[in-house]
């Protein structure tokens, strides 16, 4: 078969091509909804290499928790992750929550020293149920 501009199998091809686009953007879309919606927080938080042996030789990552679903989280660290690593959370006394294992899913340079980072949770958290009615968490 040839691939030819003028060749009207093409055409006919480029509509089967449209049509599937169309089906996996709808997928995308789809699978991309939360289970659960997230709550506003606004606290300190760490991050040490989820390895035990691996602490010794990297350092912890210290930031700001921006938000928390029990599914994972968005922080604001003063260094980069790697996507795909796993690290031990710990987040400051005053909401009640106890460390937790998360993979970083995403991480986005803002500026030099401040990287958008989006981990996911290994297991369900329970969130403290602290929450006003609009489900954010205030300043703690």
């Amino acid at each position: 078969m040839s691939l030819h501009p003028h060749n009207a199998s093409v055409d006919s091809h480029g509509d089967d091509l449209i049509a599937a686009l169309g089906d996996l953007e709808q997928a995308v879309s789809e699978g991309s909804r939360r289970e659960s919606n997230r709550s506003k927080l606004n606290c300190a938080v760490r991050l040490l290499p989820g390895n035990v042996s691996d602490r010794e030789i990297k350092k912890a990552v210290s930031g700001t928790c921006k938000d928390i679903s029990p599914g994972g989280c968005r922080l604001v660290l003063k260094s980069s992750l790697i996507v795909g690593d796993i690290f031990l959370l710990q987040v400051e006394d005053k909401i009640g929550m106890d460390p937790a294992f998360v993979r970083c899913v995403r991480c986005h340079m803002l500026r030099e020293d401040s990287f958008d980072c989006g981990l996911e949770f290994l297991s369900p958290l329970q969130l403290p149920t602290n929450a006003n009615k609009d489900d954010s968490l205030l300043n703690l």
